[in-house]
């Protein structure tokens, strides 16, 4: 159903009065309105009326970014939506909020990000778990800056010193240096009376067993027991420190109280794993020896270092 004005010849045919062919043909408009409104109007599915350029509604498909569907429901295509399109603060970025809503954010925290998309990571940012090792079948590797563009290479510790994976350093036993800290000489036929008495019941310090050459970092304190050690009732203890207002154990342990045969050798770590000494630093041994009734024990305490 479509409403078409009459021409004014088939106007003055009509019968009936102007007044009431003007209401016939106002009637016949208010019928095509009412169609309109009922939903009379023939469109297939999924088209609407869009006015063309003669000014006449005609029925077409949505296309290109956004369709419809029959339901009305409109979806915008994918990839269809471009950065000039969207509105967002300088700063801020899209980040999908609870209900898949995007929420505009401004990054922060360990990484942040500019206005041109450069990313950041934050000063003293990256932490141990962070870093991944390129050789995860070797253990002992670290990273070190390459000197060049402020990059960083992982490598493997060499050269005169290994580093394992627990931290532990290894100095190499080419490289050390050895200096006998303990008083006393031995004869061929009294050696058991060489080095440091471990049984004489007393607390002894002897001042000045070494003097740094150099700067200097302590390796190992080894003893070597020119007499069995035999304890009575006091530990034998064996320490070594330095010559500061109030002096720094460098090395230090307590004898097995079980006993230690003749011609054993024992090593002691320094107190903090690798001890740094300055020049000229003194060095004091000293011997806490069990009592002097039953214990027996010598020995010969040297010095391992080497220099820095």
């Amino acid at each position: 159903m479509a409403y078409t004005a009459p021409t004014k010849k088939d106007l003055q045919v009509l019968p009936g009065t102007p007044a009431e062919k003007l209401a016939a043909q106002l009637a016949l408009i208010d019928a095509e309105i009412e169609a309109v409104t009922l939903g009379q109007i023939e469109l297939s599915s999924g088209e609407i009326l869009v006015g063309n350029g003669s000014d006449e509604a005609t029925a077409v498909v949505p296309a290109g970014d956004v369709t419809i569907t029959n339901e009305g429901v409109t979806a915008i295509g994918a990839k269809k939506v471009t950065e000039s399109q969207i509105a967002l603060a300088e700063g801020k970025v899209f980040i999908g909020a609870s209900g898949g809503a995007a929420a505009a954010q401004t990054p922060a925290g360990d990484v942040t990000i500019a206005v041109d998309g450069t990313t950041a990571i934050g000063s003293k940012k990256v932490g141990k778990a962070m870093l991944v090792s390129e050789a995860a079948d070797v253990a002992g590797n670290i990273f070190v800056s390459t000197g060049s563009e402020s990059g960083i290479d992982e490598v493997a510790v060499s050269g005169d010193a290994t580093l394992a994976a627990n931290g532990a350093l290894s100095l190499a036993k080419h490289k050390s240096k050895y200096a006998v800290l303990s008083a006393g000489l031995g004869t061929i036929t009294a050696l058991g009376t060489a080095g440091a008495d471990l049984a004489d019941g007393n607390d002894t310090q002897y001042y000045g067993v070494f003097f740094a050459p150099a700067a200097l970092t302590a390796v190992k304190l080894h003893y070597y027991l020119t007499e069995a050690y035999v304890k009575e009732s006091v530990d034998a203890v064996i320490e070594v420190y330095n010559d500061a207002e109030s002096p720094a154990k460098i090395f230090g342990a307590t004898l097995n109280e079980a006993g230690l045969a003749v011609k054993t050798h024992g090593e002691i770590s320094p107190e903090t794993g690798a001890e740094s000494i300055a020049e000229g630093t003194r060095l004091d041994l000293k011997i806490t020896a069990t009592d002097s009734s039953s214990g027996t024990g010598h020995a010969v305490v040297i010095l391992e270092y080497v220099e820095a």
